[in-house]
């Protein structure tokens, strides 16, 4: 039998009625939404490298609606771990906006507080298909779940399909919506140890702190501006128990200046000419301590002086890399140090005068080159036979400069090590001060870019490491490396992909 007009009616009159309703739930009221006048204590809910701002109740779609959360931004990655803020109980997970948008709806901590978590992965790998899944496994409702504890992945489902992926983040206290930008900002974002300073001069002026918390006798400086006189020192500060530290080249940092007020040494060396460290910041210097400078007319001459300073012949081995990049060199460093052993550069395809003066004086037993055949040629690695006593020289290499920081790491660590050190491979400072600390802990220097990679990852699980710690701040190392650390240490398959 056919539906009357008077039910049809109705029951028009009863959708209008419940859309007013929605409407209406919509409108911005005094008493739904508060400033909590404090802050709430949780942690992050995304691992990895994000950015947000405050667009707490921000007008939506003609202020038909208002945004009652923080969109936390992943540079478009998708995949990146999302953690319980606090710990509580799953009260609902949800597909909704027709099964396209998937969320975990939410978690009830407990305390008056809920937290809610939207727009979460819901794309097979490497696709935009809306096949794949956004709860972690165990993840539903009544599941008691742990602060830190994973509970999905970022993604762009529902009407994030229509910009890019992000988390909408949403808390509630005592069921009145909160805003979470300043709680955000108040939550620890560091799940990793760093040793970090607002700049590379802070940087190495922690390491030194930790490295050497008596002082120490003998201080190098460096330049925080360009690798080359510098590379070369990493093995002689270990060899004579020192830490390195940056200057600029016509003024010495604040930073440096109160490391060298608590190291109260005897001796500062400086490495490189005065074209990177002037005479301005020489004469400064000699305000605490005896100032020696080891430089030469290149790079090359000032790493054979370093190398003449501190280490005597007849050693069974010396390190080689190229002169003209810094990456296999830094990474390098400490295996150099771990022998007792110098490190030398070379050009691409010739061994410069001043090196192969200081080989022949040197007559180390064997040679280990540093970096692959495109770094330093297969001729110079045939010259370099007859510099070694045994004529044998060796090369520690992979396809590129993560690779070879793996090779090395494989080389001086056969046997695993229970600490790593990560640093940028996109810059030289932090792992250049950061050698004698890894040198101090017996561990090796792993390199990182923007992501974890997969040869570091792989390094990282065949070491065993239980502690991982990353050198630099998140402007060199991007806590999107910190996903990857702790994707390692909790069975976490997802990978990060755009």
């Amino acid at each position: 039998m056919g539906m009357g007009r008077r039910s049809i009616s109705v029951l028009l009159l009863a959708g209008l009625v419940a859309s007013l309703l929605f409407v209406i739930s919509q409108q911005p009221a005094a008493a739904t939404h508060e400033d909590p006048g404090g802050t709430y204590d949780i942690t992050f809910p995304i691992i990895g490298d994000v950015y947000y701002s405050d667009t707490f109740w921000a007008c939506r779609d003609g202020c038909s609606r208002y945004h009652q959360a923080t969109d936390i931004m992943t540079y478009g990655y998708k995949g990146l771990p999302v953690v319980a803020v606090r710990s509580g109980v799953v009260t609902s997970t949800d597909w909704y906006h027709k099964g396209n948008c998937c969320a975990i709806w939410s978690i009830d901590h407990g305390d008056g507080w809920e937290s809610r978590y939207i727009h979460m992965n819901n794309d097979t790998p490497f696709t935009d298909d809306g096949n794949g899944w956004g709860f972690a496994e165990g993840v539903e409702v009544g599941a008691y779940v742990e602060e830190g504890q994973l509970i999905g992945w970022v993604g762009d489902s529902g009407n994030a399909e229509s910009v890019v992926a992000h988390l909408h983040f949403q808390l509630r206290h005592d069921g009145i919506w909160v805003n979470p930008y300043p709680i955000l900002n108040a939550a620890d974002r560091t799940l990793y140890p760093r040793i970090a300073g607002a700049n590379r001069y802070e940087t190495a002026a922690m390491i030194s702190e930790l490295a050497f918390p008596g002082g120490a006798d003998t201080v190098f400086i460096a330049t925080g501006s360009g690798f080359a006189d510098a590379m070369s020192g990493g093995p002689a500060a270990v060899g004579e128990n020192g830490p390195i530290l940056l200057t600029r080249t016509n003024s010495l940092p604040g930073e440096t200046v109160s490391e060298l007020n608590r190291l109260n040494p005897t001796n500062i060396v400086i490495l490189g000419g005065e074209g990177v460290v002037d005479a301005g910041v020489a004469s400064a210097l000699s305000a605490y301590g005896e100032v020696t400078r080891l430089a030469g007319a290149n790079r090359y001459e000032t790493s054979a002086a370093i190398s003449a300073a501190y280490f005597d012949p007849g050693g069974d081995v010396a390190y080689v890399a190229s002169g003209d990049s810094f990456p296999d060199a830094i990474a390098g460093a400490p295996a150099a140090a771990k022998d007792g052993a110098p490190l030398l550069l070379v050009e691409s395809d010739r061994i410069p005068p001043a090196i192969a003066n200081e080989l022949l004086r040197l007559e180390p037993a064997a040679i280990t080159i540093l970096g692959g055949e495109g770094v330093v040629s297969p001729m110079v690695e045939l010259l370099l036979a007859d510099y070694a006593q045994s004529g044998t020289v060796n090369r520690l290499a992979g396809s590129n400069r993560y690779a070879t920081a793996a090779a090395i790491s494989r080389q001086t660590h056969p046997s695993g090590s229970a600490t790593v050190y990560l640093a940028t491979g996109t810059g030289f400072a932090d792992a250049l001060t950061g050698v004698t600390i890894a040198r101090d802990t017996d561990a090796p220097l792993l390199l990182v870019g923007d992501t974890l990679g997969g040869d570091t990852i792989a390094e990282i699980l065949r070491l065993g490491a239980t502690n991982v710690v990353v050198l630099g701040g998140p402007g060199a190392v991007s806590t999107t490396v910190d996903a990857g650390i702790w994707s390692i240490f909790n069975d976490n398959d997802m990978p990060i992909w755009r």
